[in-house]
């Protein structure tokens, strides 16, 4: 960060794919800022403490939740993503989860997402067959949405329930954010993966559209 900050030209850049929370500081955030950080991603993967045991995953939900504020004061758009359908899990746990994305959404976070457990082949949980199928899993069913999972629909329909969640909090946000996501939509230039992917869809209903209609 400081030798970006050195640099002539001012850059930005962001970090997708998550960072530890328990790694990060409310001043290394500042530093990243001032060297030009837009957006930064979480991974508790989990509001359920059994769960995030069962996964190896430490997370002082406290400490993420004031970062997740310190980001949204500096202006760095900020993600949490989560991963459900972990052997084990149940109702009560995903409850759980839930529970802690709208917390996560009240402290600021302008981005969830939400994947569905697929097991890497030679992962633990692929080795024991952790997870009931009545399909094996195909190569191409290693993906965020695998469909071969028998409570696949179930763990479908929860993720979409939150996803509807997170699009009511950016309308109640206040008109700023509303703007923001509008704007971005129109212009395609995203702030947000969660902006983008909007985008795509909308993008393709309207491809849809317009051959049907031819």
């Amino acid at each position: 960060c400081q030798a970006l900050r050195r640099r002539s030209r001012p850059v930005s850049f962001a970090l997708p794919s998550a960072v530890r929370a328990g790694d990060t500081t409310t001043a290394m955030v500042d530093d990243m800022a001032a060297a030009g950080l837009r957006y930064i991603a979480f991974a508790p993967e989990s509001g359920s403490p059994a769960v995030r045991r069962r996964m190896g995953k430490s997370v002082d939900e406290k400490h993420l939740l004031g970062l997740v504020r310190h980001c949204h004061q500096r202006a760095i758009a900020c993600q949490a993503c989560f991963v459900v359908g972990f052997p084990g899990e149940d109702d009560s746990d995903r409850a759980a989860t839930a529970a802690l994305a709208r917390r996560l959404l009240q402290a600021g976070v302008d981005d969830l997402s939400f994947f569905i457990m697929a097991p890497v082949p030679g992962s633990r949980c692929a080795a024991e067959n952790e997870l009931e199928s009545s399909t094996p899993p195909p190569p191409e069913g290693l993906n965020w949405s695998p469909r071969w999972r028998d409570d696949f629909p179930g763990l479908a329909r929860w993720r979409q329930w939150r996803y509807l969640e997170w699009g009511l909090s950016m309308g109640l946000g206040g008109p700023r954010r509303l703007v923001d996501f509008l704007a971005s939509l129109s212009s395609g230039r995203y702030r947000t993966k969660g902006a983008m992917a909007c985008g795509w869809l909308l993008r393709r209903a309207l491809r849809s559209s317009t051959q049907g209609r031819q």
